[in-house]
């Protein structure tokens, strides 16, 4: 399974989602999956039922690029005419147009981080007014709410897996929560123990509404994650996220989704990776020439064998690379030079679109 993820931080940037913008993923048929993370500010472009609150509330909030809320009242935009994952996914199935591609649409809802803007519309979810992420652990609301909106998600996306997030959470405040320190006294528990409760009561949700959960986790994970039996989706922060503008399509070429694991029964858990185009300091200016054709890179590199990339790839993969960049041009998309020291930045002088 070779996937491509799209996030935005930014309601600004979530034009990046529009279907003008997808129409030009035609190409993206290198991967068999496109996963979207619908953070804070984009799940209110969802339109579902339980949340009306949250999307009258806070209806696209302005987010700094790194995510966190910056208060209703400062900057509001209306993008909701531009920008509707419900119609843009619906669309991708119901027209085949991604279906036919042989293409699945992953939908991300990242808990219980990254859900800063939810508590505009219901502030119960916040532990405090000083304390608004982490949601919070010890309220059954917050778990009803996310079943709910998992409920309406499941009539969006068909898509066996869904991915619940779980990254960057910061539980500090948790501890200095009056009511939350209580609930964590009885029950003897940590704050690192809270958010593996709250990680495996909302893995608990998605698989009663009959998805498979992904989450996040830190590197080198799969090696852990395979000898203990469970399948892992490789990408290496190193090499595939693409935001990172200084790794050579070389580097992103030769990662290994096996790296440290031998057994041959336990390299059959990896199935399959992804490459990760985070948002924050990309729109549709520059978005195409920052994921292409470094992204191409990671796709071979996943349907081919070690052996089969070993040897001089300056050789045998280049040319090919080169080849896929003319044809991504000709065909409208803005694909970087292969050769960039850094990616999305223009030639450095004229010539054919083989040797730039």
């Amino acid at each position: 399974m070779m996937g491509i993820a799209f996030s935005r931080t930014s309601c600004i940037g979530t034009s990046l989602m529009s279907s003008h913008f997808l129409s030009k993923y035609h190409h993206i048929r290198n991967y068999g999956r496109v996963h979207i993370r619908i953070g804070s500010a984009t799940l209110l472009r969802m339109h579902m039922k339980l949340l009306s609150k949250i999307q009258t509330a806070s209806s696209c909030q302005f987010h700094d690029v790194t995510g966190k809320w910056k208060g209703k009242d400062e900057v509001r935009l209306h993008l909701s005419k531009e920008i509707n994952l419900e119609k843009v996914a619906s669309n991708s199935y119901r027209s085949g147009f991604a279906k036919s591609r042989g293409i699945n649409v992953m939908a991300e809802v990242d808990v219980p981080g990254h859900a800063e803007s939810w508590g505009v519309g219901y502030p119960d979810l916040w532990p405090s007014s000083s304390c608004r992420e982490p949601l919070d652990v010890t309220k059954n609301f917050t778990f009803d709410l996310i079943s709910g909106m998992l409920s309406d998600m499941r009539k969006i996306f068909p898509f066996g897996l869904f991915h619940l997030g779980g990254d960057e959470v910061n539980t500090d405040c948790w501890s200095s929560t009056p009511h939350v320190k209580k609930w964590l006294a009885e029950r003897n528990m940590t704050t690192k123990g809270a958010y593996e409760y709250f990680v495996l009561k909302a893995q608990e949700i998605a698989i009663s509404k009959g998805w498979i959960p992904v989450n996040w986790l830190g590197g080198g994970v799969c090696p852990a994650a395979v000898a203990k039996g469970f399948r892992c989706i490789f990408s290496n922060q190193g090499f595939w996220y693409l935001d990172h503008l200084d790794v050579p399509w070389e580097d992103v070429y030769t990662a290994d989704p096996v790296e440290g694991i031998h057994d041959a029964s336990k390299q059959k858990l990896v199935i399959g990776g992804e490459v990760c185009m985070w948002g924050e300091t990309a729109d549709t200016s520059d978005v195409l020439q920052t994921i292409w054709p470094r992204a191409a890179a990671a796709a071979e590199r996943l349907w081919s064998k070690k052996e089969d990339i070993s040897g001089n790839i300056t050789l045998t993969a280049l040319p090919r690379l080169h080849y896929f960049r003319c044809l991504l041009n000709r065909r409208g998309v803005a694909a970087a030079p292969v050769n960039n020291k850094y990616a999305r930045q223009p030639p450095t002088g004229p010539g054919s679109c083989y040797l730039q």
